[in-house]
């Protein structure tokens, strides 16, 4: 997944939310990529 947000710097979450998706999903931390971006360059 790819969040794209100004605020919050998502970087200090990222970590919790792959192992939160894992174990929610039944799945090994390794089958989950979550990304973090902002809008800057976009369009």
């Amino acid at each position: 997944a790819t969040i794209i947000a100004q605020k919050p710097k998502m970087r200090d979450y990222i970590d919790t939310m792959r192992k939160n998706v894992a174990d929610t999903l039944g799945i090994e931390l390794d089958q989950v990529n979550i990304k973090a971006t902002t809008e800057e360059g976009l369009g």
